[in-house]
This record gives structure tokens, C-alpha cells and sequence, in this order.
């Protein structure tokens, strides 16, 4: 579904990714991990646009993504969410969410006529992420994990065939991390969604995901099953630690 190719990024002399590569196969729930600075947010800027790589490529379905812009990223299937949450704090979670599917549509807003399809759409996403009582609610006055609810709405808007989230539980409570684990892992299931993440939380990331990669300093050092990457020596030696004998 997805394949990234050697992508390599620096600035002013510090190489953030070096010839990074991965595969993401469809209906995969693939996790990236990695120490702080080990360059995963920097990737995920180039698959969706918001950084040109140095040399290599993204591919979605075969098709090039490298060069285009973010909103034609996700106009070709790929939707993200981002570690600082991106919402529209002064509006509704409602006009959140139209905002997102006029964007989508590349059509001319207008809070006052929404379409009838508009709104079941729109109604349909905020029962999705569980947001339906929170409608008329402007999007500041939510919690940070209902705020990082609409964002994935947002997402979800672009109806990608994949989706990117850079570490979706960053900054929540316990019991609101293990919420959003099964939000999202429900989601990607019943709509079919191939999922790319990041997260810090390793019982998160093994225990949704079915492929793991490994940054470091830059580059994918494993790939593999869980099973695989929790027995890679390199991985124990800079990330999960030597194991015990």
C-alpha cells in the first residue's frame, strides 16, 4: 500500500533521516518506533508532504507522492494526525469536522447551506469517534483527549486508505490512552484503514501492531513482527535495552 524508498533529510548538516525505508502493507497496523530524535516525526513529514526529501520516494498504491503538496497527499488517500493537536479551537467540534469534508471535496464553504449529505456525513464521523454529544461544543473547551478524538475525525474526513498518527496518546491519562487504543484499532478494523504510527508506549505499540520498524539516528535499523523486532539484537542494545539472562 504504501512504500518509502531511502528517503534521506538534512538540515544544515545534521542528517535527521538516512536512506530510510519501509513497507506498509494494506490493512497493516505498522508502528515506527524509536529514542527521542530518532527522527520519526521528520519522516512522517516526508511522506505527507510537509518536508521534500534530499533523494528517495514515496509511493502510495504505485503511485509518487514526493513533490506534492500536503493537501494533494491527502487528496490521493493519505490522512495524519500530528503531535501537537491541530483543531479549530474556536469552532465547534461540528463546524470542525465540515470544515474537513469541504476540504476534502475542494468545494466553497459556507457554514449556512450545508448539504444534506454534508450532514450525515458529518454525523456519521462524530458517532465514529464518539464525539456525537460533544457537537455544539467549541473545540478549546474540550479535554485534550476528546481534542485528539476530532482530530482523528478530521482525519477520517479525507476517507484515506491510510492513516498516519504521530504519537496518538502523547500527553494522555492512563485510562484515556487505553480509550483511544481501542478507538483507533476498532476504527482501522471496520473501515479498513492501513494504519502507519508512531508511540512511545510500548505496550501500545506491541500489542496493536502486527509490523514494527526501528529508527535510529535516521535510519530503519528492523523491520519485522513484534516478535522479531523484540529479538533483534540492535534493538535491544539502542531501544528496549538487553535483556536479561
Amino acid at each position: 500500500m504504501l512504500e518509502v524508498r531511502e528517503l534521506t533529510k538534512s538540515f544544515s548538516g545534521f542528517t535527521a533521516v538516512n536512506q530510510a525505508s519501509l513497507t506498509v502493507a494494506e490493512g497493516d497496523i505498522h508502528a515506527v518506533i524509536g529514542p527521542n530524535g530518532a527522527g520519526k516525526s521528520t519522516l512522517f513529514n516526508l511522506i505527507t508532504g510537509h518536508l521534500i526529501p534530499d533523494s528517495g520516494e514515496v509511493t502510495l498504491k504505485g503511485e509518487r507522492l514526493t513533490g506534492l503538496a500536503p493537501h494533494a497527499v491527502v487528496r490521493r488517500g493519505l490522512g495524519r494526525s500530528f503531535q501537537r493537536i491541530s483543531v479549530f479551537l474556536r469552532m465547534t467540534v461540528w463546524e470542525n469536522v465540515q470544515i474537513a469534508l469541504v476540504a476534502k471535496d475542494a468545494r466553497e464553504f459556507c457554514f449556512w447551506k450545508p448539504l444534506q449529505n454534508e450532514k450525515e456525513k458529518i454525523a456519521q464521523l462524530l458517532e465514529t469517534v464518539r464525539l456525537e454529544e460533544e457537537a455544539k461544543v467549541v473545540a478549546g473547551e474540550l479535554s485534550y483527549g476528546k481534542q485528539k478524538q476530532l482530530e482523528l475525525a478530521l482525519a477520517l474526513a479525507g476517507e484515506p486508505r491510510v492513516l498516519l498518527l504521530d504519537e496518538p496518546t502523547a500527553g494522555m491519562s492512563p485510562r484515556e490512552t487505553e480509550e483511544s487504543i481501542l478507538l483507533i484499532t476498532k476504527i482501522v478494523k471496520e473501515r479498513g484503514v492501513t494504519l502507519l504510527f508512531t508511540e512511545h508506549d510500548m505496550n501500545m505499540v506491541f500489542g496493536i501492531a502486527n509490523r514494527i520498524s526501528v529508527l535510529h539516528h535516521g535510519a530503519v535499523i528492523a523491520s519485522g513482527t513484534p516478535d522479531e523486532v523484540r529479538g533483534n539484537h540492535a534493538v535491544q542494545e539502542v531501544y528496549l535495552g538487553r535483556p536479561t539472562h
